[in-house]
C-alpha cells in the first residue's frame, strides 16, 4: 500500500503570496497550531533577503519561537544556504 505525507506549506510558500506582512510572533503561532493540529510536516519559512520576499523577514525570530517538534521544517533557497537554520528539524536547501 502507499503512503502519502501531508505537508503545510502555508507559512512559507502562501504567505509569500499574500501582500500582508504578518510579524514573526504571528508567523511561529501559525506554525505552531499547525503543529499541534496534527500535521505531519510543516515548512515554516524561507531564509531569503527581506528586501525581496518582505513576508519572510524576521525568518530567524520564527524559527527561535516556534515549538521544536519532528517535521517542522525552514526552507533555504540556495543563494543564502550558508545561512543558519537553527535548530529546526528538516532544514533543507531547495535550487
Amino acid at each position: 500500500m502507499s503512503r502519502v505525507t501531508v505537508c503545510d506549506v502555508a507559512p512559507r510558500d502562501g504567505l509569500q503570496n499574500d501582500p500582508a506582512v504578518l510579524e514573526p510572533r504571528v508567523r511561529a503561532e501559525l506554525v505552531d497550531r499547525l503543529a499541534a493540529a496534527g500535521l505531519p510536516r510543516v515548512e515554516t519559512v524561507s531564509f531569503v533577503n527581506p528586501a525581496r520576499m518582505p513576508q519572510m523577514a524576521g525568518a530567524e525570530e520564527v524559527v527561535a519561537a516556534i515549538e521544536r517538534r519532528p517535521g517542522v521544517a525552514a526552507v533555504t533557497p540556495r543563494v543564502c544556504r550558508a545561512r543558519t537554520t537553527g535548530d529546526v528539524s528538516g532544514a533543507r536547501v531547495t535550487g
